[in-house]
């Protein structure tokens, strides 16, 4: 054993991360209520709230489905009205 220690374990070692001594650049700012209005811009911190105190009924939701090749009629027809 080339590390000795006292503390030597033997089996599965819980892995431990470090803890981040620098602020990371790409993290977003926290959200201000009163400033974030859409347009611009659009944060909720559980994404439950609708802006503009809708209620889940008046808002109105959009659904995209991507296919990976040509879309012919055996994989359009079960998506049809």
């Amino acid at each position: 054993c080339v590390y000795k220690s006292k503390d030597l374990q033997w089996g599965p070692v819980p892995i431990t991360t470090p803890v981040p001594t620098t602020p990371d650049p790409n993290a977003s700012h926290s959200c201000q209520p009163a400033s974030c209005q859409l347009p611009d811009f659009f944060c909720r911190e559980d994404g439950t709230l609708i802006t503009g105190n809708c209620l889940p009924i008046e808002t109105p939701q959009m659904i995209f489905l991507t296919f990976s090749g040509a879309l012919i009629v055996l994989n359009a027809e079960p998506f049809s009205l």
